[in-house]
């Protein structure tokens, strides 16, 4: 899995490509904390790349947000397309 971020205006977008799984939700959250200790206050998940969410990216999804909460920020996610 691959992670692209991006700073379009005054937020961050991390844009997980492929499945967010085991294996990929560490680096979705550690991306996650960086940016907020770099000073990011709105962040999104974009999913629109995003083929599958195991149980395991589902809570790098939700730690994601509780840490951007604690850190004063704001986490939004951008869904994925219906298939």
């Amino acid at each position: 899995m691959d992670i692209s971020v991006t700073t379009p205006g005054d937020y961050a977008v991390l844009s997980p490509q492929g499945r967010l799984t085991a294996v990929g939700a560490p680096m979705l959250r550690k991306n996650v904390d960086r940016l907020l200790e770099e000073g990011s206050t709105r962040i999104v998940i974009d999913l629109s790349q995003t083929s599958f969410v195991d149980s395991s990216g589902l809570g790098a999804l939700i730690g994601g947000l509780k840490a951007a909460r604690v850190a004063g920020a704001t986490s939004a996610s951008r869904p994925p397309p219906p298939r």
